[in-house]
């Protein structure tokens, strides 16, 4: 089990490094130990490549990759260790305990609804948030990192998702450029830096590593033939960016682990745990927020240390939020109620589905979310194009 390092380990350390070195007020946490802020402020532009899903143990077993040249070490993701939670922590430099997304399905009970977070809608009924009750957004609205850095901040990402609802609340002042493909990619990120009047922060955010292995598995031909890609598009990035003084950065939200079928617990096998209930399971597959019916907490409890012992570890909260693994830092006033009265974190590469009316059976193959090294730990790549 590996725990996310929030003393300087982690990818929100980074972050820090970042908002330090690009010149806004400290946040409070530590610096990378593998760059520190200093090393960060030489630099005219600095550009972060997020590339979803490239774990640190992925990419170790790729030593001939070009990435791999330039690798500075590894970082831990957050915890749950998931796109959702990562993401809002690159977006605002904070942990997931002070930030407060803890899921891609997450119940907000000012909403009193339980929303899949990232395309901010109903989890129930699949109503978008933002039309139902249009200051909804609101409980997305976190300090954005772009309004307080002395730097011109750019965000770049696939153009389906570059205005959605999430990004708009997370994105604060930054510009945002959608773009097409891995070559768009490349040349907006180009383009920004070299047409560049003054200094620069470009966040780039690349989603399809992560796609392809949730659908083929990490080991598939699907994602060794898009790494490949990534690899290629990362050095011609590097060149193109040449005598621009720019900070090249490269890291990831989290790694994965394969599953199998037989490793899924799928919910509506287990009559009797669901009836214990009262709202759909939230967070991630591999790390999921229970609500118990009032009265049935002793019912929950043994139907998962009984007939799913060996499935997963159960937590409360506050067993989980005492022990660091949502960070440091003052606690968002809605977090507790945002991670259930239990915590199931699965085991070795098993994972928790609740399969709702119209939803597609449980598919994937990579999955995330949990306390595996494969998923926590991500790489650090700089390369200083001067």
């Amino acid at each position: 089990m590996i725990l996310p390092d929030y003393r300087g380990g982690s990818i929100v350390n980074l972050m820090a490094s970042i908002s330090r070195g690009l010149g806004a007020p400290r946040i409070g946490l530590p610096e990378a130990r593998l760059l520190p802020a200093h090393q960060i402020g030489r630099a005219r532009h600095v550009v972060l490549l997020m590339l979803d899903g490239l774990g640190y143990e992925y990419l170790a077993g790729h030593r001939d990759a070009l990435l791999c040249q330039h690798l500075l070490g590894e970082l831990t993701s957050v915890f749950p260790s998931a796109t959702a939670i990562a993401v809002t922590s690159f977006a605002t430099g904070l942990t997931p305990r002070q930030h407060g997304v803890t899921g891609w399905h997450m119940y907000l009970e000012e909403l009193d609804r339980v929303c899949t977070i990232l395309p901010f809608r109903d989890r129930v009924t699949r109503e978008s948030i933002a039309e139902v009750d249009p200051d909804a957004v609101r409980v997305l609205k976190q300090p954005p990192l772009a309004n307080l850095l002395d730097a011109e901040t750019h965000l770049v990402m696939p153009a389906e998702i570059a205005d959605s609802t999430y990004n708009l609340a997370t994105g604060g002042l930054a510009w945002r450029h959608g773009v097409a493909d891995l070559a768009d990619y490349v040349d907006t990120v180009a383009g920004l830096v070299q047409s560049a009047g003054g200094r620069q922060y470009i966040y780039a955010y690349w989603p399809r590593l992560d796609s392809l292995a949730h659908q083929y598995g990490m080991a598939s031909t699907e994602v060794q033939a898009h790494f490949a890609a990534l690899d290629a598009a990362f050095d011609e990035l590097r060149r193109e960016l040449a005598g621009t003084d720019t900070l090249l950065l490269v890291t990831a939200d989290h790694g994965l682990i394969d599953t199998t079928p037989d490793g899924v617990l799928e919910v509506a096998d287990h009559p009797a745990l669901e009836e214990t209930l009262a709202l759909p399971i939230c967070g991630e597959p591999r790390a999921a927020y229970c609500y118990v019916r009032p009265g049935r907490e002793e019912d929950f409890l043994n139907y998962v240390q009984g007939p799913l012992a060996g499935w997963c570890d159960v937590h409360t909260p506050g067993e989980l939020l005492q022990a660091g693994w949502l960070g440091p830092g003052p606690a968002h006033p809605r977090l507790s109620g945002r991670l259930g009265d239990y915590v199931l974190v699965m085991r070795d590469n098993r994972v928790i589905h609740q399969r709702l009316s119209g939803d597609e059976p449980f598919s994937q193959i990579g999955v995330h979310g949990g306390t595996s090294g494969a998923e926590m730990r991500v790489p650090l790549m700089a390369a200083h194009c001067v």
